[in-house]
């Protein structure tokens, strides 16, 4: 899974609990986010699978996403993806994606693919479905 959930998931906590967001923004959060970050950091600490926790929240934030602060927060995500995992020597290039945040955000995706200089390729949700066809046309 594109790990910019962890970075957009972060960006949210920490705009969240140390009053970066607007008053709306603040309240689509309490749908998805305890009030408290002593018990936000309480489930976190407790959670079996962390990253899963994490990418689990944002996942939460897409009925949120027509406000522009959520907006920015995963574009900023996956431009940070972007420039660190993929970096300059595939400027110019299509990109393929394969999980759920890429596959629930490509619009989003899409955006940041385009703004940091590079083409959007195929979005793949689950890795089998596509590795199911291709077995099954070449067999």
């Amino acid at each position: 899974d594109l790990d910019s959930s962890l970075v957009g998931s972060e960006m949210c906590i920490r705009d969240r609990y140390y009053g970066e967001l607007s008053e709306d923004s603040r309240k689509a959060c309490f749908t998805f986010l305890p009030e408290s970050r002593l018990e936000f950091l309480a489930r976190f600490k407790n959670a079996s699978h962390q990253n899963q926790f994490l990418s689990d929240m944002v996942r939460f934030m897409k009925p949120y996403m027509d406000m522009p602060e959520f907006q920015l927060i995963m574009n900023e995500a996956f431009c940070t993806f972007l420039k660190v995992h993929v970096g300059d020597q595939f400027l110019g290039q299509k990109l393929n994606f394969i999980g759920s945040i890429a596959f629930y955000f490509c619009d989003e995706l899409r955006s940041a693919v385009q703004q940091s200089g590079y083409q959007m390729g195929d979005v793949l949700q689950d890795p089998l479905k596509g590795l199911i066809t291709y077995h099954q046309t070449h067999n």
